[in-house]
């Protein structure tokens, strides 16, 4: 069976978060190409990702989020910056962010159909200056 692990960043398990970093929670779901097949939800361990003073210093936050998230292929949020999207692909991960925070189940159900709306122009205000 081939299945895939997807992490969905969110605050209250039902909606998706409207920024990576601060979610409080990542529901991780494992998936087939035609349904879903567990949930289950883990606390973000970096969470309230803020500015941080050095490049090192925000390199080292992405790299525990990475951990965090390792065994999954696809992370979900309705806001994350153009770099941890970047070190996702470096770790081989797809880091996406969809085009409104709606119910997370609705949106790993729209991914599982080929039918998930990718903001492709999407991000993080913090990173647009």
């Amino acid at each position: 069976m081939d299945t895939k692990k997807i992490a969905i960043a969110t605050d209250d398990k039902e909606t998706i978060s409207k920024h990576l970093g601060r979610a409080e929670y990542f529901a991780i779901y494992t998936i087939t190409p035609d349904r879903i097949i567990d949930r289950q939800y883990i606390e973000n361990d970096i969470a309230h990702h803020r500015k941080h003073r050095t490049h090192d210093d925000h390199k080292r936050v992405h790299r525990q989020m990475i951990e965090q998230l390792s065994g999954c292929q696809v992370v979900l949020a309705a806001g994350m910056g153009d770099p941890i999207r970047r070190d996702f692909e470096q770790a081989g991960m797809q880091g996406y962010v969809v085009v409104e925070g709606g119910s997370i189940d609705d949106a790993v159900q729209q991914y599982i159909e080929g039918e998930l709306m990718i903001n492709r122009n999407g991000g993080c205000e913090h990173n647009r200056k």
